[in-house]
């Protein structure tokens, strides 16, 4: 089992990247394949997420500490 903080932003440089495809340097989501070969390393420290729905909005920092 893989237990690392990743992004939805994430996803589609990983399935570009096993498609063939070139990434193009303006994503903002990272290439986590390297996690499949290495289930060790840190793709990020944390992650900030904002979700503004109507009269409520939420803030919230992920970061590794259960």
């Amino acid at each position: 089992m893989i237990n690392h903080l990743i992004k939805l932003l994430d996803l589609f440089p990983i399935t570009a990247k096993m498609c063939g495809l070139d990434l193009p340097e303006r994503l903002q989501g990272k290439d986590i394949s390297e996690l499949l070969r290495n289930p060790q390393i840190k793709v990020r420290e944390n992650i900030l997420s904002a979700n503004n729905k109507g009269a409520s909005s939420h803030l919230s920092v992920k970061d590794h500490r259960v």
